[in-house]
């Protein structure tokens, strides 16, 4: 669902987009370019997505539709509740740290502002900021900081 389907939502909303000069939004997350453990086809996703965003800002350009991606951080939902098979279980733990996340309301407007001034890719949140700087800048860093106090497997 993350890639086919959007890159098959943006291919028949782009025509219409053209006649209006429109903009066109995906949504990626921090986790493309700073996988953790337990996300990897989550993160392959994410990285697609973004991939598909920077073609598709080159694609666009000039003909006055622009591709805004963008990666947001921890953002108050439901996410959690959901398991790897897609089924919803209320009683599921939230892991992510509470006091890093957005509330819904907040990230819609920042979201809306981004695509309002056609900005081509937008991070937010101060930890999807900083995460997303050292998975680009410092992968060997987030490596040892996530793989520190683990034993090596044998």
């Amino acid at each position: 669902v993350n890639v086919i389907g959007t890159a098959m939502t943006a291919r028949y909303a782009i025509p219409h987009l053209r006649e209006r000069k429109g903009r066109l939004a995906l949504v990626g997350s921090v986790s493309a370019m700073l996988s953790a453990p337990g996300l990897g086809a989550y993160s392959a996703s994410k990285y697609a997505v973004r991939a598909i965003g920077q073609a598709l800002a080159v694609e666009l350009h000039g003909s006055g539709v622009t591709c805004t991606t963008i990666h947001p951080g921890f953002i108050e939902s439901e996410i959690a509740k959901v398991d790897n098979q897609g089924r919803y279980d209320e009683s599921r733990k939230d892991g992510r740290p509470k006091n890093l996340m957005w509330p819904a309301k907040r990230a819609g407007r920042a979201m809306v502002d981004a695509i309002a001034k056609r900005k081509r890719e937008y991070t937010f949140t101060g930890h999807g900021k900083a995460g997303a700087f050292a998975g680009r800048h410092a992968p060997g860093i987030v490596h040892f900081g996530l793989t520190r106090g683990k034993s090596k497997k044998k």
